[in-house]
């Protein structure tokens, strides 16, 4: 499938990503069929099968020793058939496992335009450990696996995973991103995200200021 602009968001969970999706949404990007945290179902599906299949239980994958996926393209283009994905319109796919599969991504779909999404690591950890679904690290075992001592300790050992994949992200000097700070919208700042919706081809609308003012109270 052909997109006339393939946006790919990632971030590390809880860092607000599902904000800046409902921001690009508001602007016309076309996310396809999504769930309540704006990822599209089938892709989501899609791409973590590849990741269950290719991790280590808490590790995410290494790619210097991984053979990557045939025909990416194709399995992308066939999870989108039956949604009826416009390519006159910019198309978005948001999920925080992109960052742990990002060299497939990149490979396939070169020019897309990647959002990272930060946000300060001790806000994200407060997030984790008080959101009942991040189970990831609620059990002993999961917790001594990565060499914590407990579930704080654990989820800061897998921010720091996806600060890692950040940084080699960035450091691929021919892929296109933006980092965007979703806590600025909070304090009233909008400009970075007018400039990354423009920058991926969309028209700002007036109506994400009050939507992101009342989401963000």
């Amino acid at each position: 499938m052909k997109f006339k602009q393939l946006i790919l968001i990632t971030g590390v969970e809880r860092s607000g990503s599902t904000l800046i999706s409902r921001v690009l949404q508001l602007c016309e990007a076309n996310a396809g069929q999504t769930n309540k945290m704006r990822e599209n179902i089938i892709l989501r599906a899609l791409s973590q099968n590849y990741l269950n299949a290719v991790s280590n239980n808490c590790f995410p994958p290494d790619f210097i020793n991984l053979e990557m996926p045939k025909n990416w393209d194709e399995e992308v283009g066939l999870a989108l058939k039956d949604q009826n994905i416009p390519e006159s319109m910019p198309f978005m796919f948001k999920y925080s496992g992109i960052a742990q599969m990002w060299p497939v991504w990149h490979i396939y779909y070169p020019n897309a335009k990647w959002i990272i999404v930060r946000r300060r690591t001790g806000d994200i950890l407060n997030s984790l450990m008080e959101t009942a679904y991040m189970s990831r690290f609620k059990n002993l075992r999961n917790i001594k696996l990565v060499g914590a001592e407990n579930e704080k300790e654990a989820w800061l050992w897998w921010v720091h995973q996806y600060e890692d994949l950040f940084r080699d992200i960035i450091a691929t000097n021919d892929l296109n991103y933006r980092i965007v700070w979703p806590e600025r919208m909070r304090d009233g700042d909008f400009e970075q995200m007018k400039e990354v919706v423009q920058w991926c081809g969309l028209k700002w609308n007036e109506e994400v200021v009050d939507v992101m003012q009342t989401l963000l109270k």
